[in-house]
């Protein structure tokens, strides 16, 4: 019996397969690589960290390999470049922190970004996909070159674009929204996760502007801190549900589309109708399972999140003992149960990973054989599968 990797496949009939499959590729393997040795710090000033996923720190020097999965932490007034194989530069400015993620197609390598709280400014030589920097509250697909990504102390997301374009998606509890597409000299901020995407004038252009932003959110805040540390406490509970209900979800359709692969080679060449309908079939639970894989890495970037502001609120909040008054005791316990559960909660995601991605395992070969269709034979245009026979018909 052919391997899965040696299905036949009708040019036709196959379009929506190869599309859905092709994306899926990209985004499979984001639940942990071997080493995104792509990926090299070239300049590093100040106290910069990077932290693996077992929690051991290092301090990164200029020369260093970035691993995948580590945690990148700019302390106050530092400052690092990071350089990509293909010559793609990513400034991390101060008080950022961000994990750099490796996902694999085949042979080639791409690179996605978590940025939990903080500011990037990426600059780009070729387009990357739908999710190269994800955020508590958006993601963002590069279609340009040029553009920056911030993240406050509240978890309001900025998005601006200095040359090229950016397509900015958000996701609520239950859906994900529609792509709102930024032009150079635009920018999106999104408050919370779910919110609509409105482009505007670029206002965050510099660095300085950056800090007033932020400093004027953080002042926002400080009022609300009580409240918000008991959400950051109960969210944690609340992400790693959604998470194992997301991971669960990720093995059941990668199980459907694993036996759908075995029916479509027990037919070989036979039966033409029923392999347009197992193709179709596919592709559409193929499309599915790349939304719940996204889905998996928007609540991961949530959950990590809740625990870097709680590292950060710790860290500052003795600044304003004084406004907090009796409500500072509160807080700062709070704070220190969320932080006490770190270790826990890192194994706890570490695993679920592992078991999504032992789930999607078994389609890897069809998954490389689709790429390589792909690549020979082209029939993509955008971001949308281009049957030319049915093109060329109308």
């Amino acid at each position: 019996m052919d391997s899965p990797a040696n299905i036949p496949v009708k040019r036709t009939s196959l379009h929506l397969v190869l599309w859905c499959l092709f994306f899926l590729a990209l985004v499979l393997f984001s639940f942990g690589a071997a080493d995104a040795s792509s990926v090299v710090a070239v300049d590093v000033s100040g106290q910069v960290e990077a932290e693996s996923q077992d929690g051991r720190r290092r301090s990164l020097k200029a020369g260093d390999r970035i691993k995948a999965g580590e945690v990148i932490n700019a302390g106050s007034g530092a400052r690092a470049v990071l350089k990509l194989e293909d010559g793609s530069r990513i400034d991390i400015f101060e008080d950022t922190r961000l994990e750099v993620n490796e996902l694999l197609a085949g042979q080639e390598k791409e690179f996605s970004f978590s940025l939990f709280m903080g500011r990037l400014s990426l600059k780009l030589k070729r387009i990357f996909g739908r999710q190269l920097v994800v955020t508590p509250t958006l993601a963002a697909g590069v279609r340009g070159t040029e553009f920056a990504a911030s993240v406050a102390d509240d978890e309001t997301s900025v998005i601006s674009v200095h040359e090229g374009a950016v397509s900015v998606t958000t996701e609520s509890d239950e859906e994900e929204g529609a792509p709102v597409e930024l032009a150079a000299g635009q920018e999106a901020q999104v408050e919370e996760a779910g919110a609509a995407v409105v482009p505007r004038p670029v206002r965050i252009r510099t660095l300085k502007d950056w800090q007033s932003f932020r400093r004027k959110r953080l002042e926002k805040i400080i009022p609300r801190l009580p409240r918000i540390a008991r959400r950051l406490e109960g969210g944690v509970d609340i992400m790693l549900d959604r998470l194992t209900k997301t991971k669960t979800k990720i093995q059941e359709k990668a199980g459907k589309i694993k036996d759908l692969v075995q029916k479509l080679k027990a037919l070989g060449r036979r039966g033409g109708q029923e392999r347009r309908v197992l193709a179709r079939q596919i592709g559409r639970e193929s499309y599915a399972l790349l939304g719940l894989i996204r889905r998996f890495k928007v609540l991961n970037t949530r959950l990590k999140t809740i625990f870097v502001r709680s590292h950060r609120f710790k860290k500052i909040i003795p600044r304003f003992k004084e406004r907090l008054g009796p409500d500072y005791k509160t807080v700062d316990q709070g704070l220190a149960r969320v932080l006490a559960r770190g270790s826990e909660v890192r194994e706890r995601v570490r695993t679920l990973g592992i078991e999504a991605k032992r789930a999607v395992r078994p389609i890897r070969p069809v998954l490389i054989r689709v790429k390589q269709l792909q690549q020979k034979k082209g029939g993509f245009q955008g971001s949308r599968p281009v049957d030319r026979q049915r093109r060329r018909r109308r």
